[in-house]
Order: C-alpha cells, then sequence, then structure tokens
C-alpha cells in the first residue's frame, strides 16, 4: 500500500537520488507538494536544476546536489549537503539506478554489468548506510525516518528498515511502499 498520497510531509526533509526524471521527479514533485523540503540528486546538473525550478515556482522546497552514487565520498558529501540545508534528514527514496537496457543476459558485456551493479546495488548501499548513520545521530524518536532503496539487494533492503525500525514497530517499514 502506498501512502505518499495522503501522507502530510509538511517541515520534514527527503532526499531522492534519481531526482531528475521519471519516478524521481515525481516522487521530489509529489513530496515538496506535501510540504517536504526537498533535495534531488543526480549525476545530470541540468536535468536537476530544470526539476528543481519547477517544483520551487510551484510553492514548493527543493534543492539539487550533483552526485554519482557509485562513489562513496560524493553519496557522502550528497547526504552531508541535505543535512547542511534542512538542518537532518526525515527520509530518503534511493530511486538512482541504470536497466542493462535490451541486451539478451549472455550478451550483456562485463563493464556495463559492472557499471549495473556499482549503481544499482553498491550505490544504494552506500545511501542506505550514510543516511542511517544520520538518523540514528539525530535521536528523533517521536518522528517517523524512512529509507526506501528502488533496487533492492535480496533481502538486505528490509532487513536494513527492520533493524532501524523503533523496537515493536516493524510493521511501520516493512511491506509498505514508503519505508
Amino acid at each position: 500500500m502506498n501512502t505518499l498520497g495522503r501522507l502530510s510531509l509538511a517541515n520534514r526533509s527527503v532526499l531522492i537520488t534519481g531526482g531528475c526524471s521519471g519516478m524521481g521527479a515525481a516522487t521530489a514533485r509529489l513530496a515538496a507538494a506535501r510540504g517536504a523540503k526537498v533535495m534531488i540528486a543526480s549525476p545530470n546538473p541540468d536535468k536537476l536544476a530544470t526539476v528543481a525550478d519547477e517544483i520551487n515556482a510551484a510553492s514548493g522546497t527543493c534543492k539539487w546536489v550533483v552526485c554519482d552514487i557509485r562513489f562513496e565520498d560524493l553519496v557522502q558529501a550528497m547526504v552531508k549537503a541535505t543535512v547542511d540545508a534542512f538542518g537532518g534528514l526525515d527520509a530518503a527514496y534511493n530511486n538512482a539506478g541504470i536497466a542493462h537496457g535490451p541486451i539478451l543476459t549472455h550478451e550483456v558485456p562485463q563493464e556495463l554489468w559492472d557499471r549495473v551493479m556499482a549503481i544499482n546495488v553498491t550505490g544504494t548501499y552506500y545511501c542506505c548506510r550514510e543516511q542511517v548513520k544520520v538518523f540514528l545521530a539525530q535521536k528523533r524518536g517521536d518522528r517517523h525516518q524512512w529509507v526506501d532503496g528502488r533496487h533492492r539487494w535480496g533481502g538486505a533492503h528490509d532487513s536494513l528498515c527492520c533493524e532501524q525500525a523503533r523496537p515493536g514497530r516493524n510493521d511501520e517499514v516493512v511491506g509498505r511502499g514508503v519505508r
């Protein structure tokens, strides 16, 4: 069940990777319309600026940061930029990812496979790890904090959500469209 459509995000900060197009841009627009302060990230500054300008023109709050999530230091800088801009981090949608395109599996070149894994798996891990560090340091027991990884890595994503849930409240993070 997707609860973002009716959820108030007033004064909450949301970080969205892959925020310059598709699902990421749509989520950024919706989160801003629900009152969130949104940080979008991608390696593409021109598209990021366009999406942020559209959101800000519609009375939303959106900033952007260039980040290629394959690189741990850039992910750390992205999360820090969000915290610095908005005074904390309340939610993250790790939407960045690529597909290998219309290529048969046995024809995927190793270089492409490595790039897909570096973004979809390792990059998403870097994001989740850095975001959870912020959540734990903030110690905001009265507020929900979500991490969602679009490109899930086996059961590790739900495990991360469960281990970071408030004790006895795992139902808040498992089996929902928003974590």
